[in-house]
């Protein structure tokens, strides 16, 4: 099975300094990927960023990881996912963010799992196999 990167984990690599390939690698023995959506909040973060330096680490920071790792579009069988999903969570009064829907929803798609750090975004969805790294990374 493959590990669809959670975009918790990549903030905290990028804040970090953690080195994209270490972090890839570590442990890990089959594919991984990260979701479009992953990219969309990491580009959100660098047009927030505070100053120009932080600004211009975080966008070279996307582009190594768009360099690296295989990005998964978000498409007709994810959305189909995506309404099972959320419909499932509302009926149970679960509210889960619409990115983390579309991510997991991505992720059980491509018959991957999904890696985070927050367990707690992720822990009610249905049909989603969760990976939580060992070092908290």
């Amino acid at each position: 099975m493959g590990i669809i990167y959670d975009t918790a984990i990549l903030i905290k690599a990028e804040r970090n300094g953690t080195d994209l390939t270490r972090l890839l690698n570590g442990g890990m023995n089959g594919p991984y990927g990260i979701s479009v959506v992953s990219i969309a909040e990491l580009l959100h973060g660098a047009h927030r960023a505070d100053t120009e330096a932080r600004r211009a680490n975080r966008f070279t920071f996307v582009e190594n990881l768009c360099a690296m790792v295989p990005v998964f579009d978000y498409d007709m069988e994810a959305a189909k996912i995506f309404a099972e999903i959320s419909s499932s969570t509302a009926r149970r009064g679960i509210s889960i963010g619409i990115n983390d829907l579309i991510i997991a929803s991505t992720a059980i798609a491509h018959g991957y799992s999904v890696m985070t750090i927050n367990k707690k975004d992720f822990e009610n969805i249905e049909g989603l196999h969760l990976e939580i790294p060992p070092s908290g990374e």
